[in-house]
């Protein structure tokens, strides 16, 4: 356990600096404080196992990723389930992509409502872990065409589980529309998942469906054999 000016000396921050950040940390539940001493909290093992699963899933993919964001000439990404926030862990652009470009990258945070692959990956949770983030979650308007409230992201969340796929028409950005499926671990878990955006002026959701989910299944089994064999 360590005070405040033994944490700033390790840090090499200041104690005014080092007291800001423990106070951050121990009320999101990373480090605990007994007698003006602090320590970590079990609670930081999940940020452990969030980076070390991520680093697990873009290696065995990043090979299938390329080859499939240079098949469809469309910006791609993986992204995992971090708390009620979805990270970005691996991007491709494809050849040229000149209509749509990403303005994320590997490790950048979202929401998981408003998206393909957040409501892909949120449709991998228990009925009570669900029922407890769309308890928590704050849905927040992003577009005009945004889902405004808990049933209509429970239907959609609800609808991709279901239908093992889901396409988002420009609910997080005007512009895009996304399609997205689950990636699965060797212990049949869902661990990722794959999206494919397009600019909306391009096609539709219905001809992205019919057009692009075909591949973007026969990418999907790919990179499933890959992460049930890596």
């Amino acid at each position: 356990m360590l005070t405040v000016s033994e944490v700033a000396a390790l840090a090499d921050v200041t104690r005014a600096t080092a007291r800001r950040i423990l106070l951050t940390l121990r009320e999101t539940g990373y480090v605990r404080e007994q007698g003006g001493r602090y320590s970590l909290s079990p609670k930081v093992l999940d940020l452990g196992y969030a980076y070390l699963s991520s680093l697990d899933v873009s290696e065995a993919i990043q090979s299938d990723l390329a080859r499939f964001a240079a098949e469809v000439d469309l910006p791609c990404s993986v992204s995992v389930l971090d708390g009620d926030d979805l990270v970005i862990v691996s991007i491709m652009q494809g050849r040229t992509s000149r209509l749509l470009r990403f303005n994320t990258h590997v490790g950048t945070r979202l929401p998981a409502y408003p998206g393909a692959m957040g409501r892909v990956l949120l449709g991998s949770l228990s009925d009570a872990d669900l029922d407890a983030y769309l308890a928590r979650v704050r849905i927040e308007p992003l577009t005009e065409f945004t889902v405004r409230d808990r049933d209509g992201l429970r239907s959609a969340i609800e609808t991709a589980r279901a239908q093992g796929w889901c396409v988002v028409d420009r609910e997080r950005d005007l512009g895009v529309i996304s399609l997205a499926v689950p990636l699965v671990g060797r212990f049949g878990q869902i661990v990722a998942a794959l999206n494919v955006s397009i600019h909306a002026g391009t096609m539709s959701a219905a001809d992205m469906v019919r057009d692009v989910l075909p591949r973007l299944r026969e990418s999907q089994a790919a990179m499933n054999e890959r992460l049930r064999t890596h």
